[in-house]
């Protein structure tokens, strides 16, 4: 309806200013036929009937330059399946088509060139795979223990890095659920075995972050799952204090660990004590892992806004900057769910605060959705902001909210993501500068060319993944590589003539390819193989 109202009023306009100069051409004795001039309205076009539809923006097909890296990340929720498993399984066909769920949803990020997905695989005390630690959550088949023919966090791997995109498993660190979650977390649980881990407010229960065996418990079960499956990251939610946190909860604790330190400082103190350990023990088994936190979107309390509220030091004892000096993380993603003057002084607080640490602002396009009254315009504002700040990348809460066709978001995503982006290099991970590759070759397929090339024996794909770049020798593009893809995981790479369409004039084409390790570190690019259209 809207854009059919929208043509049909541009159409009226056209046609009443193209009789009105027919009219002023015959009277003045000119051929109206051969002085004929477009004539647009510039008239505002009326309000859409819907609020919850944006006005539509262009969606433009340019090439990204080859210096161009930031995380393009999304967290996909899987606790109620608010993002996935949109519905339980009871019979092998239900699970074959929560597999193909996924994968639809996978193929959607990777088509509007997002490379990173924050995937939940803890809830509250227990886990979407199959672990020795904790129990298994019940959203997929709807009990702890009923049969699922695959491993739900296997499977996402797999799938992401087929797609040319990296994943992080989200833990939720110290919540438990309220009152009735942790009855139903069986026997083994870490509620039933170590209540005294554990402290209760407002009917919800905790791990409580001021007991060490508590702190190192969550450790061990990250540990387990970094042992068993190939993550690219681990991202850490709710590492924190619940809000309006009392003394009595912790008080014992404090008086036999705060060793002189006021409350405060003893809790920040905890929650630091936490990430240090816990990214030791992921870096002790593969050092290559990156390991994220999602603070509260307000770093501090500022002084021009001294009653702001609801802040990561003052509110819930998070400090990223002692996260940062003792190098438990390497990048953050704070929530900023806020807009205006709630976003953009704080954002530019972070990046002032710490310097020196990649940080990638959460937006909220869920807040168009609700009450908030927010459009998807307030995104694309923020969106602005972050590139303006040279944030390292954005991530979106959540994969429900920025699906095509629902809020407008996606529009203004599309507008953002013209084309692949790379990751941004953790050198600090430590590992060597992949080698070289040799003998590329492109073949053409038809509506498809094929990529191919060789790496040293030394080499196998756990090691990285691969970019993939083209140039033309003449014209105002001369000179600069352009990404063509990212992430790509193995040594052959086929890809639709449509991504060459900005070079469509270019006669001769030259690909180079390069290799990228795990912790996005690049090597040198190989030889050009050189394409000359026609041939």
């Amino acid at each position: 309806m809207q854009h059919h109202s929208r043509s049909f009023l541009f159409a009226h306009r056209l046609t009443q200013c193209f009789s009105l100069l027919i009219g002023v051409l015959l009277l003045s004795g000119v051929s109206a036929c051969s002085s004929r001039k477009k004539v647009v309205s510039t008239a505002p076009l009326p309000a859409p009937p819907t609020p919850r539809i944006e006005v539509e923006i262009p969606v433009e097909k340019p090439v990204i330059p080859s210096n161009a890296e930031a995380i393009r990340g999304v967290w996909l929720t899987t606790i109620y399946g608010l993002d996935w498993p949109s519905r339980r399984a009871v019979s092998t066909q239900d699970m074959a088509s929560q597999r193909r769920e996924l994968c639809r949803i996978l193929d959607r990020l990777a088509e509007a060139h997002f490379n990173t997905v924050f995937f939940q695989v803890r809830h509250r005390g227990d886990v979407i795979y199959p672990s020795k630690i904790e129990p298994r959550v019940t959203v997929f088949t709807g009990g702890r223990n009923n049969y699922l023919d695959y491993d739900p966090l296997q499977f996402a791997i797999e799938e992401c890095h087929k797609r040319g995109l990296s994943i992080h498993a989200w833990v939720v660190t110290f919540p438990l659920g309220n009152s009735s979650n942790v009855q139903t977390l069986g026997e083994n649980s870490v509620w039933k075995k170590h209540r005294d881990w554990c402290f209760t407010l407002h009917n919800d229960w905790y791990l409580n972050p001021g007991h060490p065996e508590a702190r190192s418990y969550i450790s061990s079960v990250v540990r387990e799952m970094v042992e068993r499956y190939d993550l690219d990251g681990v991202h850490f939610d709710y590492v924190r204090y619940p809000d309006k946190m009392r003394e009595k909860e912790d008080h014992n604790l404090y008086l036999r660990y705060g060793k002189g330190k006021s409350i405060g400082e003893w809790r920040i103190g905890n929650i630091s004590a936490f990430l240090k350990e816990a990214s030791a023990k992921v870096r002790a088994v593969k050092p290559h892992i990156l390991v994220s936190a999602a603070p509260l979107g307000k770093l501090r309390v500022l002084p021009a806004m001294p009653n702001v509220g609801w802040t990561a030091r003052e509110s819930v004892f998070q400090d990223p900057a002692v996260w940062y000096r003792e190098g438990s993380v390497d990048f953050i993603v704070p929530m900023m769910y806020y807009r205006d003057n709630l976003f953009d002084p704080f954002l530019a607080d972070w990046k002032a605060q710490i310097p020196g640490l990649p940080i990638v602002p959460g937006l909220a396009p869920y807040r168009i959705e609700d009450e908030s009254k927010w459009t998807a315009r307030d995104i694309e504002n923020q969106m602005n902001v972050s590139e303006r700040l040279g944030m390292a990348g954005i991530c979106f809460y959540r994969e429900l909210n920025i699906r095509p066709n629902r809020n407008g978001v996606d529009r203004v995503i599309a507008r953002h993501f013209t084309a692949s982006a790379r990751m941004p290099s953790f050198a600090k991970r430590g590992a060597n500068r992949p080698p070289r590759p040799s003998e590329l070759t492109i073949k053409d397929r038809g509506q498809y060319l094929e990529a191919s090339w060789t790496m040293p024996s030394s080499w196998n794909s756990s090691k990285g993944t691969f970019n993939l770049y083209v140039s033309v020798p003449e014209g105002n593009l001369a000179g600069e590589n352009f990404l063509l893809a990212t992430l790509i995981p193995s040594t052959r790479y086929t890809f639709s003539k449509e991504l060459l369409q900005p070079f469509s004039r270019a006669k001769t084409l030259q690909f180079r390819v390069e290799a990228s390790n795990r912790s996005y570190v690049r090597g040198e690019a190989s030889e050009a193989a050189i394409l000359v259209k026609g041939n």
